[in-house]
């Protein structure tokens, strides 16, 4: 959660994740270059536009491609690149314009001792923290979180309703993407903000089938999911709440090179944070997963015919 975003040593979780995005087979092919900045710059006048390695964001930036391609924007497209730690140096190197974020994820890897945790104060710390050749448009009202999620057996049984609820149950057994391990809002910031014990991490994925799968199979006792994920309301998951904020705010917000951010681009990417609401991210997630297994490409031109884009 955002989703919500993650490490790029573990190709294989990355991997089976990317297939629930329709993308490659091989997430890390389109992986921007890192060393020295010998990654190919993005051609002049193209806007390359990249996602993560989960559908929401593959979703989000289907969206950004086709209302820009509906203006004129001659865009080309690098989907399934994997975590925030993958993607993140293309977009310093050049390789990559754009890319749809969250903004408390994106604040956390930039500045790992950021406190802010309220939708404004984050948003106006991340203006203040990026790099001067990137910058951030209009956020969105639509909020993806990372979020603790156990089954209704495991909150009944042991009486959770809140993150410190379930900290104070001794050590766990925990899922989620390799990168969670790392993060200071993930297992690190868990740990420091309640005190949560984990005696095993499991390396899944993004919040993708096999994260379901391990809560539902008990292979795990918890795990991190993100809030639009359709799959918590499908399989009766509890949410634990979040009392002391280990996870800031997570609006979406397109992150893009300022060079490539004319008015024209600026005005289409506006156009659709105005329209994007958790609501409509967790309805358009639940396309994604429906049995026929729609196109993501397709999804995104329905939904922004839908809204007049």
């Amino acid at each position: 959660m955002k989703r919500v975003l993650a490490a790029v040593a573990t190709a294989v979780a990355a991997t089976l994740t990317l297939t629930a995005c329709g993308g490659s087979s091989d997430p890390l092919a389109n992986q921007p270059t890192t060393g020295g900045g010998s990654a190919a710059p993005a051609p002049t006048g193209t806007i390359v536009i990249g996602s993560a390695n989960f559908p929401e964001s593959t979703l989000l930036a289907e969206i950004y491609a086709s209302a820009l391609e509906a203006k004129g924007v001659k865009v080309s497209k690098k989907l399934g690149i994997g975590s925030r730690e993958a993607y993140y140096p293309g977009l310093q190197d050049g390789s990559i314009d754009l890319i749809p974020e969250y903004t408390g994820s994106l604040l956390t890897h930039i500045d790992k001792k950021a406190a802010q945790t309220s939708p404004d104060e984050v948003y106006t710390a991340l203006k203040a923290a990026l790099p001067e050749k990137l910058v951030v448009l209009d956020k969105s009202t639509a909020e993806d979180k990372d979020a603790v999620v156990v089954t209704k057996e495991t909150a009944t049984k042991l009486n959770l309703k809140t993150i410190e609820d379930f900290a104070k149950t001794g050590a766990v057994t925990f899922g989620g993407p390799p990168e969670f391990q790392k993060r200071t809002d993930g297992l690190l910031g868990l740990k420091e903000t309640y005190n949560l014990e984990v005696s095993e991490f499991k390396s899944l994925d993004a919040g993708g089938p096999l994260t379901v799968d391990a809560l539902k199979t008990g292979a795990v006792q918890a795990a991190d999911l993100f809030t639009t994920d359709p799959a918590i309301t499908a399989n009766d998951f509890v949410v634990l709440e979040d009392t002391k904020n280990n996870f800031a705010a997570q609006n979406v917000v397109p992150l893009i090179t300022k060079s490539k951010a004319d008015d024209t681009v600026k005005q289409v990417l506006n156009a659709i944070t105005a329209k994007l609401t958790t609501e409509i991210l967790i309805e358009l997630n639940g396309k994604l997963s429906a049995p026929d297994k729609p196109d993501a490409a397709k999804v995104a031109k329905e939904w922004l015919a839908s809204v007049g884009i």
